[in-house]
């Protein structure tokens, strides 16, 4: 696409709106606003790959829906929402296995028990945990 076209705030939305990872050929400056980068995210959260700018990605109204509709966008998240408790425990609750994304000196909390007993998230554990007798729930 042409400069102009990757520079034209409407026309991305429009084409993010459609493909979210078209987001990649928008101009640096799109791809740092937080307005396009979450239209394209809640379409597809691998979007987040392509943003440009790290304060979009702990901007908690972009990343908190994003990340409520597919939690393996804590993935991206910028580490201020990685260490954010609430953020986490409701990425965890929808997706166990989401617990990888989920700072390991954070793993072992316990608020974050439960997701540790069920058997996808217990791979993620930290170490010791993994070794706990019955930690997996059938």
């Amino acid at each position: 696409a042409s400069q102009d076209l990757q520079s034209d705030r409407e026309v991305v939305l429009a084409a993010v709106s459609n493909q979210a990872r078209a987001l990649r050929f928008a101009a640096e400056e799109l791809r740092a606003d937080a307005e396009v980068v979450a239209v394209a995210a809640l379409k597809d959260a691998a979007a987040l790959a392509f943003v440009t700018c790290a304060k979009v990605l702990c901007n908690r109204r972009v990343m908190e829906p994003v990340v409520k509709r597919n939690p393996a966008a804590l993935q991206y998240a910028g580490e201020e929402l990685r260490w954010d408790r609430a953020l986490l425990l409701q990425a965890i609750k929808k997706d166990p296995s989401a617990l990888k994304y989920v700072p390991e000196e954070l793993r072992s909390h316990w608020d974050f028990g439960s997701a540790q007993r069920n058997s996808c998230a217990v791979q993620y554990a930290v170490h010791p945990l993994q070794k706990v007798p019955n930690l997996v729930v059938q």
